[in-house]
């Protein structure tokens, strides 16, 4: 009974410090790759190259657009640089990325004199600020790492564990590089803003981070628009923080209709459904 008593004993302390050890490994090769969208710091890399050319080659005061993919799709800095008369530049990526990254590229990027634009999606209104998706934690647990402790200290540990249980799934991945490639200064890449019809990759992004799609969406269209019971107080409240935030540093702040989503000014004129479903979001 002895014999099976130590060796039940060796077994678990075995497990135990090979565990602990496997952790520590973990944590000295972090972070680690995880399947995870690895085009989105990419385009980062593009789109901050852009912003700091400006920075470099003149003192004018700047645009910044921030939301997800829907400015990045149907939004041309360059052409609304030449409407303007302000240098713009499009951080807008991935309508996962949640609104404290968002405030996290704008407290950043923004300074006093620019104009911060926000036309975000409508999902952002309606999940909580801090409330992170697993999606959102598989991007911070890999290239994401070093935005953890900037924006999102107080989820750090339940991060890691997320990232741990997949290594103890998925032990290979902890020998694979981070596929994070820099792109910006690719030969071929776009100079004149031309649309493209090839997105997700950041290799067919123009020199600005953006990929602009010149035909109609052809995919299930459905109503987008709002109902009270669906908005979430807590991001408003966010963005009314981050608004006085900029503000008081002399940035002005400005939320907008999504470009890609059909706005009020174009729904059909007998079309009062949709005209009160768009009544009930402004009348929040």
């Amino acid at each position: 009974m002895e014999k099976y008593k130590s060796k039940t004993l060796l077994f678990i302390a075995i497990s135990s410090i090979s565990a602990i050890l496997y952790i520590f490994f973990i944590y000295a090769r972090y972070p680690i790759y995880y399947p995870a969208e690895y085009w989105i710091p990419e385009m980062y890399k593009i789109k901050i190259a852009h912003l700091e050319k400006i920075e470099k080659i003149t003192q004018r005061n700047k645009i910044i657009i921030l939301s997800g993919s829907n400015a990045l799709f149907g939004f041309s800095s360059k052409i609304f640089s030449d409407l303007t008369g302000y240098p713009t530049v499009n951080l807008a990526c991935h309508a996962g990325l949640s609104l404290p990254f968002l405030q996290y590229l704008a407290l950043t990027y923004a300074k006093p004199g620019d104009t911060v634009i926000m036309p975000l999606e409508f999902s952002h209104y309606c999940r909580k600020p801090y409330s992170l998706s697993s999606w959102e934690k598989n991007q911070l647990a890999t290239w994401g790492k070093n935005f953890i402790d900037i924006i999102f200290s107080e989820y750090r540990k339940s991060i890691a564990f997320h990232a741990i249980r997949q290594y103890f799934k998925y032990p290979h991945y902890i020998f694979r590089e981070l596929p994070v490639r820099n792109l910006i200064n690719i030969p071929n890449r776009n100079s004149q803003a031309i649309l493209t019809l090839t997105p997700y990759k950041a290799d067919y992004a123009n020199q600005y981070g953006e990929f602009l799609i010149d035909k109609e969406f052809q995919g299930v269209k459905e109503p987008t628009y709002l109902n009270k019971k669906d908005i979430d107080i807590d991001s408003f409240i966010f963005l009314k923080n981050l608004s006085n935030t900029l503000e008081n540093n002399n940035i002005k702040f400005y939320i907008s209709w999504p470009p890609t989503i059909k706005n009020y000014f174009d729904l059909a004129k007998n079309d009062n459904h949709e005209k009160n479903r768009f009544n009930n979001i402004t009348t929040k």
